[in-house]
């Protein structure tokens, strides 16, 4: 369609009582209702694979097609890529990966005196990395945070084996505990 500008934008939270196709469906047509959005002219839906939003009879997707028949329902491709990496972490490697880096957050975030060590560290050894203070930590479901987080762990892995080092053997890291309390 020559002309036709497609826009995607938040609008709405909704709150549920039930987490039903039909309930969750109705809170869709509300919202789209209140906000001015013609759901008959819908092309196109895309939810997680969850019974209540892909079921072709009573789910939401069922639901909105039998309102716009035209808009098909394509499974959620950021929920799709969650499944693919929930199985990559089936494979032992990456598994032990992911439990290191989450031990390591754990480590430093369960303490405050750590993480400060952690930060005297980097401020030692990296001044100039004013942006990385902290890890982050693994987020289950989310794919797009657990990035962020192999991102940040991999941008101060040598800080953080500098760090533990140190933990381990202060005598061969002076200039980390200058000044530091005991």
């Amino acid at each position: 369609m020559e002309g036709t500008d497609i826009k995607e934008f938040f609008f709405d939270f909704s709150y549920l009582e039930r987490t039903t196709g039909e309930s969750i469906a109705n809170a869709i047509k509300k919202s789209l209702a209140t906000n001015g959005v013609n759901i008959t002219r819908a092309r196109g839906q895309s939810y997680d694979g969850a019974s209540c939003m892909s079921s072709d009879k009573v789910g939401v997707q069922a639901q909105i097609k039998n309102l716009s028949p035209l808009a098909i329902y394509i499974h959620c491709h950021s929920h799709v890529l969650n499944f693919s990496i929930a199985n990559a972490c089936k494979v032992p490697a990456i598994r032990n990966m992911i439990d290191v880096v989450n031990a390591v957050y754990l480590f430093f975030q369960h303490s405050p005196k750590r993480q400060r060590f952690l930060e005297r560290v980097l401020a030692v050894s990296a001044p100039d990395m004013k942006k990385k203070q902290k890890l982050t930590g693994l987020c289950k479901t989310r794919w797009v945070e657990r990035h962020t987080c192999y991102e940040t762990f991999y941008e101060m892995y040598t800080l953080i084996c500098e760090c533990l080092e140190a933990i381990l053997a202060p005598h061969d890291y002076p200039e980390m505990y200058t000044g530091w309390p005991n």
